[in-house]
């Protein structure tokens, strides 16, 4: 197996349902161990007495048992002689060496993501300025373009103002004039009126004499 592998020394954890199921088939691995690690110290759950097999363990089977009734197949196993490999003090002043070289390259690589941050940083913070002045910009030439808009539409209001004003005094004044031709008029009638009455008489007069 070169993965770890989980125990238990106590049978009774493998009535939990987490660890099994009560009806079909099923395989139960029954181990003699001879380098299994007790690690139920540090686990969560103590009353499971949890070993932990190392990873490349070997095993010769020894039996194996199938129930046809409960579909339950018991498998015995013997852990064959685990054999540590021996780390030599050379290795480890290499294992140490190449553990420094990667904490350097982490040091440096932290310290590089710190400069990109703190660039990153400083171009944000002026982009931001460069956004706000050119918002103020923006706001200083939107008020101006509006106060020019009502600047030129009060003159536009005044325009009309004076040119209606200008029509009245001219309407007025042509008024004003007609009424005096009329005057005039009525006078010139009158007076062609009375010169015809005096010429009359004076036609009567004449035939008279």
């Amino acid at each position: 197996w070169w993965g770890f592998s989980s125990t238990t020394l106590d049978v009774a954890t493998l009535a939990d349902t987490v660890f099994k199921n009560y009806v079909g088939p099923r395989t139960y691995f029954v181990i003699h161990a001879c380098a299994a690690f007790d690690v139920s110290r540090y686990s969560s759950f103590v009353g499971e007495r949890e070993l932990i097999l190392a990873p490349g363990s070997t095993f010769t089977v020894t039996s194996v048992n199938v129930s046809a009734a409960t579909g339950v197949s018991n498998i015995t196993l013997t852990q064959d002689r685990f054999v540590y490999l021996p780390i030599h003090e050379d290795e480890i002043a290499d294992l140490r060496a190449r553990l420094g070289q990667a904490d350097a390259a982490t040091a440096a690589a932290q310290a590089e993501v710190a400069t990109l941050r703190a660039e990153m940083a400083a171009r944000d913070a002026a982009a931001q300025a460069e956004i706000a002045q050119l918002k103020q910009v923006h706001d200083a030439e939107r008020t101006a373009a509006a106060a020019e808009t009502e600047r030129l539409k009060q003159a536009h209001y005044d325009d009309i103002e004076r040119l209606k004003q200008d029509r009245d005094q001219q309407l007025a004044s042509r008024n004003a004039e007609i009424l005096s031709l009329r005057t005039a008029h009525t006078a010139l009638a009158t007076e062609h009126g009375r010169c015809a009455a005096t010429a009359a008489n004076l036609k009567g007069e004449l035939e008279t004499v």
